[in-house]
């Protein structure tokens, strides 16, 4: 049996069955497509957290640092030295509540699969 374009039916069967086979892994394939997007958007995601916390770290140890430096440079014997301890406390504490508002921002990672777990 021939077709009008000269292939025999036996052939014409074959490309029908490939070409229903390949529409059928199709939504397969496009599934994992979307999945393995989904994980690397989280993958991205919590490298980022990852990243802002390391950054938050150096910023407050740089600050510890600046801040030990400031008051060991301070002279017991000045008559001003409580007023200089005073200050540099009472700037320490504002630097402690700035860094206390900042790690909110930092922790908070959008995890897609987590929230469509819960």
């Amino acid at each position: 049996m021939s077709t009008d374009a000269g292939l025999s039916g036996n052939i014409v069967e074959a490309i029908a069955i490939s070409n229903a086979q390949v529409i059928g892994e199709q939504q397969a394939i496009l599934t994992n497509l979307a999945m393995s997007t989904e994980i690397a958007n989280v993958n991205l995601a919590q490298q980022n957290a990852v990243n802002k916390q390391n950054a938050l770290f150096q910023l407050e140890m740089a600050t510890i640092g600046k801040c030990v430096e400031v008051i060991m440079s301070i002279d017991p014997t000045d008559p001003h030295a409580k007023d200089q301890l005073d200050l540099y406390q009472k700037l320490m504490q504002n630097l402690v509540q700035i860094f206390k508002q900042m790690e909110p921002t930092i922790n908070k990672v959008n995890h897609p699969i987590a929230d469509e777990q819960s």
